[in-house]
């Protein structure tokens, strides 16, 4: 794994919005796996999804946590970033140990070639949860229908998989420059 340095504290971290959400989740939870199944059904049931050329007129915008919820609406990777906005802000009791976003794959029968999908991730106990803000999923990992390829904190992207030769030969997928897409989604 490789890491870059980057910014994307604003789309990651709390804000007064989510901190009223994490709130509501830690008077209403016991647990952090709860916590975690909270967070991510808020993402699922209150913010449908919609594409980012629906919402914002442009095919890929990671929007800040305080955007999503004002327009109700998001795509895979503004509903992860919700996720990890509203974990950001809950009690040490509650929260997880790490939170990111991933941005990789999500196999089924239903998947597209070069169709590329965004997960919110959390480390509890030793162990890793993908959050999937579009089906409403909490699943621990490892589980073969997610493939990492990076994961984007407040600080730094995590490259999994750099040139995704596993990827590429697996699922016909191009290969793309990994830090080309996190720049693009940054941007």
């Amino acid at each position: 794994m490789k890491s870059v340095s980057s910014s994307f504290s604003q789309y990651l971290n709390k804000t007064e919005n989510t901190q009223q959400l994490s709130d509501w989740i830690s008077h209403n939870t016991s647990t952090k796996i709860d916590a975690l199944k909270q967070a991510t059904r808020i993402a699922f049931e209150y913010n449908k999804y919609q594409s980012d050329l629906q919402t914002y007129g442009v095919l890929e915008k990671f929007a800040t946590p305080d955007e999503v919820l004002k327009k109700g609406t998001g795509d895979c990777d503004c509903k992860s970033g919700l996720i990890v906005s509203v974990l950001d802000g809950l009690p040490p009791e509650l929260k997880p140990d790490e939170t990111r976003v991933t941005v990789g794959r999500y196999i089924s029968s239903a998947s597209k070639p070069n169709e590329y999908h965004a997960f919110a991730e959390a480390l509890v106990d030793g162990r890793w949860y993908v959050l999937d803000g579009t089906s409403g999923r909490v699943v621990a990992m490892p589980n073969p229908q997610y493939l990492r390829m990076f994961s984007i904190y407040p600080d730094k992207v995590v490259i999994h998989d750099p040139v995704m030769e596993t990827a590429s030969i697996l699922f016909g997928l191009p290969l793309i420059p990994i830090l080309e897409l996190a720049e693009a989604i940054q941007r």
